[in-house]
């Protein structure tokens, strides 16, 4: 099970679950406590909570298929367009997930059976306040999609950078080994899958050192790096100077 601290308790994360007994109770109870999560069944209340208080994501919560569930959705983006919105289901329905877009929602998460899904919440919050994409590191589509080796793993990076320890987890979720995973990257001529993965986790830091409230080391933590010196030495490598002098600077 992912460590909780992955989402740091110095930033305001609440988050409204409406009618969220199934999928709330598989939330460990420290993560609850860090995403200072707070439950509503009512519209109402739901929207008068969201105006009143610091949210960083509302998490919609499908137990069941409903027609007020989608219209109490409309009614909140339509007096909150700019909240990110994660939409929680209990089973797979396509139609439903189109809705959703339709609707406005930044992600859909499935959360059915019994196993906690905190790490796939964790992940999924923390890419829709901070996404890094392909495109933000300057690595077009074209450079990688006539491998679907590459292709893939690339997604899979881009998707899952924050949780990822290693490039030997891609190889193994490939079912390949991490050099056959390198030598199609060379292949293809764009960065090595290992350097992908430190430039990722290093563009979603980037985006939090200007911030005065974190530490270098809590950065480094909810950036996905394993200790604050690997963190700074992958900063410095791309952008030559570390994170505390980017700071100064940055906040001169």
């Amino acid at each position: 099970m992912l460590n909780s601290c992955i989402i740091p308790t110095y930033k305001q994360y609440a988050c409204t679950l409406i009618r969220s007994l199934s999928c709330f109770n598989k939330i460990d109870d420290t993560l609850k406590s860090e995403l200072n999560i707070i439950k509503c069944n009512h519209i109402r209340e739901c929207i008068q909570i969201i105006k009143s208080t610091p949210i960083s994501v509302f998490i919609f919560d499908f137990e069941r298929k409903r027609v007020n569930d989608l219209q109490y959705l409309e009614i909140v983006k339509t007096n909150l367009t700019n909240l990110k919105t994660i939409a929680l289901m209990v089973e797979e329905d396509l139609e439903l997930v189109r809705l959703c877009g339709k609707h406005g929602v930044d992600k859909v998460l499935l959360c059915s059976g019994n196993q906690s899904f905190t790490r796939e919440l964790v992940e999924e919050i923390s890419n829709v306040l901070n996404p890094v994409s392909l495109k933000d590191l300057n690595i077009e589509e074209d450079s990688y999609n006539s491998s679907k080796i590459v292709a893939k793993a690339c997604h899979l990076i881009e998707h899952h950078y924050l949780t990822l320890k290693g490039v030997s987890e891609v190889a193994d979720i490939l079912n390949i080994n991490e050099c056959t995973l390198s030598r199609e990257f060379k292949k293809q001529q764009i960065i090595n899958p290992k350097k992908l993965l430190m430039m990722f986790k290093v563009k979603h830091a980037s985006q939090l050192v200007t911030q005065a409230d974190l530490s270098i080391k809590e950065i480094a933590q909810v950036s996905g790096f394993s200790s604050s010196q690997h963190f700074n030495n992958c900063y410095k490598a791309i952008y030559g100077v570390n994170p505390s002098s980017m700071r100064l600077s940055a906040l001169a």
